[in-house]
């Protein structure tokens, strides 16, 4: 019997997020009723956005229904179908409701929640920057708290994405391959771009390709430290495969701009990745290069073929 991977907590959060906490058929948060987070396929181990829908415990029911074949008693029945078309649905009228909420907005009132914000994470950074590796629960709800700040640029008009972007590069900088900061960084870089789900539900402006484009310099600085400095690959994979969700959604939304600095990005960490002195003198050196290179290799040969598909 395999283990069930638990839906990690970042996806979680921007699935809740993305729904209003709110299950995508009753869609009313003051229903009463809890919300739990069901996977569309039956597959409890694929947590990708798209496969995650929030329901509440009765149309969550009825939707295990669904995954059985035949009669099920008198069990009414959801189809795997018929939740996709609800969570999309929902989804897309979240979004709409924000951009409502962010136009009627006083622009005096818009003006002191950008300071609030801006001190917000300011103060936010300095703690995460000064928190010891004994601390990574109180870092990780640091790094949870950026986060939701995301959705309150949606609402709000306040470009909060770009005041993040640059909190994340001066964590990057002092962060140099350690994995209790650099991993939830990198996880919170990939949840500035949470909404943008394919070019039929929602747009990709000209903000957007600008943050996207300037994450690659964020994510290079995290990948070289991991690759130059670090003797263990875990960094270097999560900034890899990064790189590569955002290459993904690039490309549905046929930014080239984004593919071919990718590319650049990966060689530079590449290069940095040969560079790599173990720091325990126990280590094969040799052997840890050729893994680093490697992982990045394969990722410039996956983002090669997204070009070609």
């Amino acid at each position: 019997m395999t283990n069930r991977k638990r839906i990690p907590r970042n996806i979680e959060i921007k699935v809740l997020l993305r729904n209003k906490h709110s299950c995508c058929i009753c869609r009313d948060p003051k229903s009463g009723q809890g919300v739990i987070i069901h996977h569309i396929d039956g597959n409890p181990n694929n947590n990708d956005g798209s496969n995650l829908a929030v329901l509440c415990l009765n149309h969550a029911s009825m939707a295990d229904a669904g995954l059985v074949k035949g009669k099920l008693g008198s069990s009414k029945k959801l189809s795997a179908e018929e939740i996709k078309s609800f969570k999309q649905s929902w989804e897309k009228k979240v979004l709409e409701e924000v951009k409502i909420e962010r136009k009627l907005l006083p622009i005096r009132e818009r003006k002191q929640l950008e300071i609030l914000y801006k001190f917000e994470i300011s103060k936010r950074k300095n703690e995460i920057l000064a928190l010891s590796k004994k601390s990574t629960e109180t870092i990780k709800n640091n790094f949870e708290f950026l986060q939701q700040l995301v959705l309150e640029e949606f609402i709000t008009g306040i470009r909060l994405r770009s005041v993040l972007l640059k909190s994340f590069l001066d964590i990057a900088l002092q962060a140099v391959g350690e994995s209790y900061l650099s991993l939830p960084l990198i996880d919170a870089i990939k949840g500035l771009f949470f909404h943008l789900i394919g070019p039929k539900n929602v747009k990709m402006s000209s903000y957007d390709k600008k943050l996207l484009l300037e994450s690659l310099d964020v994510l290079n600085t995290i990948g070289g430290f991991g690759g130059e400095f670090s003797d263990d690959l875990h960094v270097l994979k999560r900034t890899c495969k990064t790189i590569y969700e955002l290459s993904e959604v690039s490309y549905l939304y046929k930014f080239h701009k984004f593919l071919a600095k990718s590319g650049k990005i990966l060689n530079s960490i590449k290069r940095d990745c040969l560079k790599y002195e173990p720091i325990n003198k126990g280590n094969n050196k040799e052997k840890i290069i050729k893994e680093k290179v490697k992982i990045v290799d394969n990722t410039i040969k996956s983002i090669k073929d997204l070009s070609v598909q």
